[in-house]
Order: C-alpha cells, then structure tokens, then sequence
C-alpha cells in the first residue's frame, strides 16, 4: 500500500493542515515558504483487519523520526525494497481495525535538496500478515 496522502505541521504550526495533499504538494508548499526547520507528515489510512509483521520503505530513516498509532518506531534498517535506496524499517504491530496514523518527523534544513528528496519519497507498507 502507497501512503501518498497526508497532512503536514511545521515548527511553527499548532495543528496539522486541515486539507490533506499529495506528499509532492505539500514540499511544493514548503518550497514556497523558503521552510527551514522540522516538518511532520500525518498519513491516516484504514484497516479491516488488525495487521502485524508490518515494513514501511522510507528514505533516511536515521534522519527521521515515526510513530504509529502514538508508538515510536525503532527506524533501523532491515532490508531493503528493491534498491539500497528505499530502506524498509519494521513497525510495530500496532496497526488496528478501523483508522490507523502514522506520523513522520524530518529536519528540513537546506531547503532545497530536503524538499526534492520529500518530493521523490515513496511511503510504502509491505509483507502485511493479517489476523
């Protein structure tokens, strides 16, 4: 499953944006305001089934921070999805019947070459086992 949808909070920002955009426009948002600081993205998405042995692919994850469902993600690699370039971190079995969140925290400090790699992160779930 594609995560591609999400909302977004800067440093500055009290709550996640109300509407919810494609991760490429939410860097083109960031891109105009010249943004330089920390920037979360909130993924929701849907299960009918209570999941475990869940992987998320994430660029750097060593420059990030996850949580899922409120539990923080050990964002160590553990494989990869294809190429060495789209690192897999495990996540917790948190996921549940019904809307699930996962947050995802980065620095943006040279706004430029941070918001292309946003622009080019693919968010991914694999190897669900439901139960």
């Amino acid at each position: 499953m594609t995560l591609d949808l999400c909302s977004y909070k800067t440093a500055e920002m009290n709550e996640f944006s109300e509407t919810e955009l494609d991760v490429e426009h939410v860097a083109n948002e960031l891109g105009k305001m010249a943004y330089t600081g920390d920037v979360t993205l909130r993924f929701r998405f849907w299960s009918d089934f209570c999941a475990k042995n869940l992987r998320l692919v994430i660029e750097d994850p060593q420059l990030c921070t996850v949580n899922l469902n409120g539990m923080e993600v050990d964002c160590r690699t553990e494989g990869y999805y294809y190429s060495k370039a789209y690192p897999v971190v495990k996540l917790p079995d948190a996921v549940k019947k019904g809307e699930n969140i996962i947050k995802y925290g980065m620095p943006i400090g040279h706004a430029t070459e941070d918001i292309k790699k946003m622009q080019n992160a693919e968010f991914r779930m694999q190897n669900a086992e439901f139960r």
